[in-house]
């Protein structure tokens, strides 16, 4: 996510778009950057810090049935690698 719906970016445009290039650098397909709902990047963004805020998947979130969609969490994971 690179912002808090259209009204609060979390990023410049090029920064989300970078976090894209490397996805495709890693070998995975279909990582895009997106607008998003309310997040703690937001105190990051408060304090003039680029962030975006890296999906890893999961379901039923906030409840006992909440699970991670390993794949996914695996992909994030090669994504941070190449930024790094």
């Amino acid at each position: 996510m690179t912002s808090c719906g259209s009204f609060l970016p979390f990023c410049h445009k090029d920064y989300g778009a970078f976090f894209e290039e490397v996805a495709v650098e890693e070998g995975l397909r279909g990582w895009a950057m997106t607008m998003g709902g309310s997040s703690d990047t937001r105190i990051w963004t408060g304090h003039g810090i680029q962030s975006v805020n890296q999906s890893t998947s999961y379901l039923n979130e906030h409840t006992d049935e909440e699970l991670l969609g390993v794949e996914a969490c695996y992909q994030t994971t090669k994504i941070l690698k190449g930024v790094f």
